[in-house]
């Protein structure tokens, strides 16, 4: 009886703990980046409002020291394929300039890979790491 309270309990806390969900930009390059994100002033999501309260009008742009990093906070929750289809939807295109090679991820299609591809967590898939080379 003990022992099945005991999984109960553990079961309960891995599945109600919510992650929060980032989107992170990792600079691996030898010199400053420039990360612009184009966005879609016709989306009409939650993610599309999150990163339109982090822009100056049409686009978030990031200058990024080398060995650095920057993050988007999106809330709790995961980078499930319904939440990467909406962020893919609030965007144009995704830009990486550094001081030899610019870098556009220019389709929906693009943008959906270079997330889903860039997942990470442990049981939850809540972050999306860039590396930016």
């Amino acid at each position: 009886m003990i022992k099945s309270i005991i999984l109960l309990f553990f079961c309960l806390l891995l599945t109600s703990c919510d992650p929060i969900r980032n989107l992170n930009f990792i600079n691996k390059t030898d010199s400053d980046v420039k990360i612009k994100i184009n966005l879609n002033p016709e989306a009409k999501s939650y993610t599309s409002s999150v990163i339109k309260d982090k822009s100056n009008g049409d686009s978030i742009v990031f200058n990024l020291k080398q060995n650095n990093t920057i993050g988007i906070f999106f809330g709790v929750g995961v980078w499930s394929d319904p939440v990467i289809e909406e962020f893919a939807n609030s965007v144009y295109n995704i830009e990486f300039d550094t001081k030899d090679v610019k870098t556009i991820y220019k389709t929906p299609e693009s943008v959906k890979k270079l997330l889903k591809d860039n997942k990470h967590g442990f049981l939850h898939k809540h972050r999306v790491d860039i590396d930016i080379n």
